[in-house]
Parts: structure tokens; sequence; C-alpha cells
């Protein structure tokens, strides 16, 4: 789908279109699965990630009139899904990923998690490099972590990605983005990555 159809969903859904919501939701439930599988809590646990995503989807039909246009649909969802997620994570409470360090996103989401441009050949070695993508990541403080993932993996404008991870302006995201890729590089070629 095309940017133009998803503005045209989101003007609809705006204007009460439930078939938009569902179908904007068809479009980006992916981002609730990029959101929870960062967050360390849900990544081991696979039972509680689930219950979570299907609490996000209900909450997010529930909140659908909140959606006002103002940013983007996949934004707001991943937004959404981050404030509810943290709401879960047991003792922590909603401040968690600040006082615990929680990650909330990682690149190695999802699916797609062997999106990074590196060529691999065969389970064994694509398991050795998601251990270390891994580990490079870990090495990325969690707004940097975010910013990758949500961009590559997410398909968030700078301007969502913004949004999403509570910066006041989009415009430093990009120098964020390139500085943490810089950083994932020279960590993947001092393990021999390539």
């Amino acid at each position: 789908m095309d940017d133009s159809h998803d503005r045209e969903l989101e003007t609809r859904l705006c204007e009460g279109d439930d078939s938009a919501f569902w179908a904007l939701m068809d479009q980006h439930h992916r981002v609730i699965d990029l959101v929870l599988f960062g967050i360390d809590y849900f990544r081991r646990r696979p039972l509680e990630r689930e219950e979570a995503a299907m609490a996000v989807a209900d909450r997010a039909h529930r909140k659908r009139h909140q959606f006002r246009g103002k940013g983007r649909f996949r934004a707001w969802l991943a937004i959404l899904t981050r404030n509810e997620a943290l709401n879960r994570v047991p003792k922590l409470g909603r401040d968690s990923h600040r006082r615990h360090n929680i990650p909330t996103v990682s690149i190695n989401s999802g699916p797609d998690g062997d999106s990074v441009p590196i060529a691999v050949h065969g389970a064994q070695e694509s398991n050795l490099l998601q251990r270390e993508v891994d580990e490079a990541l870990d090495g990325l403080d969690e707004r940097d972590r975010q910013c990758v993932t949500l961009f590559f993996l997410g398909g968030l404008t700078d301007k969502e990605i913004a949004e999403a991870i509570g910066e006041a302006d989009p415009r430093l995201i990009a120098p964020i983005r390139h500085r943490a890729i810089a950083k994932l590089r020279e960590s993947l070629d001092v393990r021999g990555v390539r």
C-alpha cells in the first residue's frame, strides 16, 4: 500500500469509518509485534506477548475515536502498544524502561529479523548472525535501538519515530539513526560479520 492510500484510510477513520480502522490494523499490525518483541519481558514470554498483542488490538479498537489524524496511524499504534506493554510488565510500571533500562524495540524483531543487509547461508549461520546482531544491538542505548528498529522494520518516518519515542524534535531522529547504524557496523566489523 502506498502512503496516499494510508492517508485516505486515516482520514476515513477520523470520520468514523470502522472499516478504515480494520484496514489500517491489517496493514500495520506488525508494529504491535515489533514493539512487544523488543521488550525483554515479552521476548522471553511468547504467551504473555500474544496476550498483550490481543489486548493492544482490543484497546486500539476501543480508542480508535481518539485517533485524530495529526500523526500517522502506525505511530499512534506503536505508542499505544508501548504504553500497554509497559503497564503489563510486573512490578516495574510505566517508567520501567527508564529506571531499569528495558529496551522497547529490537532490530531482530519478528520474522524479518534478518533484514539487516548481510548475506547469510544456512540455518546455523543465520542463528550465529542473529546472536551477533543481538549482541551488537545490546551495545546501543535504548533510543538508538528504537530509531533503527522502527525505521527499518516498522517503516515509520522520522516524525512518527519521534512521536513514538517521545522525542520533541523529529529532525534529531536521522542523526540518531545514522550514528546507531555506524555503531552497529563497527560492532559487527569487530565481530567479523559482513
